[in-house]
C-alpha cells in the first residue's frame, strides 16, 4: 500500500467519524430541546396553579368585603347608625380602599404587568431641592430610580412578606385567646360579643393571608423575570449602546475629531503662513498658548454640544457636574497654571536654549511645551521628555559654547574621591559604569558619580613622587643629585614602556629638609594616552629613584631616634 492510498483511507475514516458525530448530535439536539421544553412546561404549570390560587383568594376577599360594605351601608341608613355616622363612614372608606387595592392586585397578577409602569415618571418625581436644582437633577434622579426599581421592589415585597407573617402569628394568638374565653364563658352577651370579635379577627386574618399571597405571587413574578448574570450584562450593554453608549461614543468621536482637525489646521498654518525662524518669537509663543487653550475649550464644547443635540440630558448634566468639580478642585492650582503659562511663553524661570540642572546633571532646554525636551550631548541616550510641571521649580541660565556638559566621556580614565580608579565604560542619564583594573565593573547613579568629584586623567595628568636622601649629601642634593635623578628618569622611563613623546614635562626639585632626610620631589607630567598606566608609572618612578641612588652610593635614610649622652 502506497503512502497516497494510506492517506486517502485515513481521510475517509475521519470523514465517516465526523458524519456519525453530526448525526448523533442532530438526533440528541431534539431530545435535549424536548427535555428542556418539558421542564419549562412543568415550571409554567406550577406557576399557573399558584397564580390561580392567588386569584381565587383575591376574589373570595373581594366578595367578603363587598358583603361587609353592603352591611355597613345598611347600618349607616338604619336608625342604629345615627350616632355612629362618622365611624361607619370611615369604615366604609377603608373597605372601598381595600376593594380598589384588591382589584389592582387582581389585574396585576392576571396580566403580569405593574400598573406603576404606566404612570408618568414626571408625576412621580418628588425632589425636595429648590426648583432650579430640581429641574437640572431630575433626569439623573429618574434614571437612577428606573435602574434600581426592580431591586427596590423585590426588597419591598420581602419586607411586606415578613410583616404579614409576623401579623399572622399575632392574629393566631388572638384567635386562640378568644376561643379559650368562649369555652370558659357562660354569659350569653359576652359570648355574642366574643363571637363578633372572633369573626372580626378571622376576617382580618383572611385579609392578611390574601395580602401575603399577593405579595408572594408578585415576588415570584419578579424573581422569575430575573436573568442570569451573563444575560443581565449583555442586556445592560445592549441598552447602554442603544442609548447612552451611542451618545457617549458620538460625543467622544466629535471631541477627538475637533481636536485632531484643529491641531492639523494649526500645523498647516505654521508650515505655510508662519515665518521660518530658528527660535520662535514671543508672539509665536503667545499664539501657541492661545491655540492650546482654544483647542482644549473647543474640544470640551464640542463634547457638550453633541450631547445637547442628541437630547441626552443625563450625560450632559453629568459632564457639566464633572467639569464644575474639576474647576472647583483646580482653583488651588491657579499659581501653578500661571507658572506654566509663563514658561510656555518663554518668560518664566526656565527658558529655551539655556542650561538647567535637573537631578544634579546639567541639561540644555531644547523645547518648552506641555512636555519639554532636555538634552545632554555628553551622555548616551542623553535626551529627556518631561512634563512642564517637573521644571516649574527649576532655574535656567545662559551658557557658553566651551562649557562642558559632563566632566568625562566614554573611554576616559578617572580617579574618584572614594579611591576608585578605572575607565568609563558607559554614561547615561541614569547611571555611569566604571571598569576597574582587573575587569570588575562599578556602577554609580549619575548624580552620585558627580558627587565623587571625578578626576579625568585622559586629558593629561601629573605624578608627584617624593624621594629622600641622607643629610650627608647636603652639599649635593639641591643641584647635582636633582640633575642626576632627572637624567636617569629621562633615560629609564622609555625603557619601562613610556615613550618620550608621552612625557610632557619632567622635573626634580628639592622639596624640604625633613626630620631625618632631605626630600626631593619628582614632578612628571604625561599625556592622556598614558592614563591607563597611572598607577604603574608611580611605582616605576620610585624604582628608578632607588636604582639611581644605589648606583651612585647615596644613602636612603629611615626614621630613627638619636640619643645624645652628656659628659659628666
Amino acid at each position: 500500500m502506497t503512502w497516497k492510498t494510506l492517506l486517502l483511507s485515513r481521510f475517509f475514516v475521519i470523514l465517516l467519524v465526523a458524519v456519525q458525530c453530526a448525526c448523533v448530535g442532530s438526533f440528541l439536539t431534539p431530545l435535549r430541546a424536548f427535555a428542556q421544553s418539558d421542564k419549562l412546561s412543568t415550571e409554567l404549570t406550577i406557576n399557573e396553579q399558584a397564580r390561580q390560587r392567588s386569584l381565587t383568594a383575591i376574589l373570595q376577599s373581594v366578595e367578603k368585603l363587598q358583603t361587609e360594605l353592603l352591611a355597613k351601608q345598611e347600618l349607616l341608613r338604619s336608625p342604629v347608625g345615627e350616632g355612629r355616622r362618622e365611624e361607619i363612614t370611615g369604615e366604609i372608606q377603608a373597605i372601598v380602599t381595600r376593594l380598589a387595592a384588591l382589584k389592582d392586585n387582581f389585574d396585576q397578577i392576571s396580566s403580569g404587568m405593574d400598573p406603576e409602569d404606566f404612570v408618568s415618571r414626571l408625576e412621580n418625581t418628588q425632589v425636595d431641592w429648590s426648583k432650579d436644582l430640581r429641574d437640572i437633577l431630575s433626569p439623573i434622579v429618574n434614571e437612577v430610580r428606573r435602574l434600581t426599581s426592580r431591586p427596590r421592589e423585590i426588597d419591598r415585597l420581602r419586607t411586606q412578606i415578613e410583616e404579614f407573617q409576623s401579623q399572622l402569628v399575632l392574629i393566631d394568638n388572638a384567635v386562640a385567646n378568644i376561643s379559650t374565653l368562649k369555652q370558659q364563658t357562660q354569659d350569653v352577651r359576652v359570648l355574642t360579643q366574643l363571637e363578633e370579635s372572633f369573626q372580626s379577627w378571622e376576617s382580618r386574618r383572611q385579609n392578611i393571608q390574601t395580602q401575603l399571597s399577593i405579595a408572594n405571587q408578585k415576588l415570584t413574578q419578579r424573581l422569575d423575570e430575573r436573568r442570569s448574570l451573563g444575560e443581565s450584562v449583555q442586556n445592560i450593554f445592549q441598552i447602554f449602546f442603544r442609548s447612552r453608549g451611542l451618545n457617549l461614543l458620538l460625543a467622544t468621536l466629535g471631541a477627538f475629531g475637533f481636536w485632531i482637525l484643529f491641531r492639523r489646521l494649526y500645523g498647516l498654518a505654521n508650515i505655510f503662513i508662519m515665518p521660518k525662524r530658528r527660535t520662535p518669537t514671543f508672539y509665536a509663543r503667545v499664539l501657541n498658548v492661545l491655540h492650546f487653550v482654544v483647542a482644549v475649550f473647543g474640544t470640551i464644547l464640542m463634547f457638550l454640544l453633541v450631547l445637547y443635540f442628541m437630547g441626552d440630558w443625563v450625560l450632559l448634566i453629568l459632564a457639566l457636574m464633572f467639569l464644575l468639580g474639576v474647576l472647583w478642585t483646580s482653583k488651588q492650582a491657579l499659581h501653578q497654571f500661571w507658572t506654566h503659562a509663563t514658561m510656555l511663553l518663554n518668560i518664566g524661570t526656565v527658558r529655551e536654549g539655556e542650561r538647567v540642572i535637573y537631578n544634579g546633571v546639567p541639561w540644555q532646554v531644547r523645547a518648552l511645551n506641555v512636555y519639554c525636551s532636555l538634552v545632554n550631548p555628553s551622555l548616551t541616550g542623553g535626551e529627556l521628555r518631561l512634563p512642564i510641571r517637573d521644571l516649574s521649580s527649576l532655574r535656567s541660565r545662559v551658557f557658553y559654547e566651551n562649557e562642558p556638559w559632563f566632566p568625562t566621556r566614554e573611554g576616559d580614565w578617572v580617579t574618584l574621591a572614594d579611591g576608585s580608579y578605572g575607565q568609563i565604560e558607559l554614561q547615561t542619564p541614569d547611571f555611569v559604569r566604571l571598569r576597574l583594573l582587573g575587569g570588575s565593573i562599578k556602577t554609580f547613579p549619575t548624580a552620585q558619580f558627580l558627587q565623587e568629584r571625578p578626576n579625568n586623567l585622559s586629558s593629561g595628568f601629573r605624578l608627584v613622587v617624593s624621594f629622600g636622601v641622607d643629610y650627608a649629601l647636603q652639599s649635593k642634593v639641591t643641584v647635582q643629585i636633582a640633575e642626576e635623578l632627572k637624567g636617569a628618569l629621562i633615560t629609564e622611563l622609555p625603557r619601562h614602556g613610556c615613550p618620550s613623546s608621552e612625557i610632557v614635562n619632567l622635573a626634580v626639585q628639592f622639596d624640604e629638609a625633613a626630620a631625618s632626610a632631605l626630600n626631593l620631589s619628582v614632578l612628571a607630567d604625561f599625556t592622556g594616552s598614558r592614563a591607563f598606566d597611572y598607577q604603574r608609572l608611580r611605582r616605576v618612578i620610585q624604582a628608578i629613584c632607588v636604582e639611581t641612588a644605589t648606583k651612585n652610593g647615596w644613602t636612603i635614610p629611615f626614621q630613627q631616634l638619636t640619643v645624645h649622652v652628656g659628659k659628666n
